[in-house]
């Protein structure tokens, strides 16, 4: 399990890991604290095609988590990704 962690924080691009990081600044680590999809595209100031690509990605390396509401999204760190960026 450590390897595959592994391999995965060593595939996150520079993008991938400023947006955990913005989820952990914003202290966006529970389904209670997740921020809006919105919120977070602004923050981390990438257009919306390539801003989607980074959270497909993240979400499939459960880095994070989306709650979805309908057409609302919110967004959180999960354990793994608070390992990624602790891991630099």
């Amino acid at each position: 399990m450590e390897d595959y962690l592994s391999d995965i924080i060593s595939s996150l691009s520079f993008q991938e890991m400023k947006i955990l990081a913005i989820l952990s600044e914003k202290e966006s680590d529970a389904p209670f604290k997740a921020i809006s999809r919105q919120e977070l595209m602004h923050e981390s100031e990438l257009s919306v095609s390539v801003f989607q690509k980074y959270l497909e990605r993240l979400e499939v390396t459960k880095t994070i988590e989306v709650l979805k509401d309908g057409k609302k999204h919110r967004i959180y760190i999960s354990k793994y990704g608070k390992l990624a960026l602790n891991n630099l």
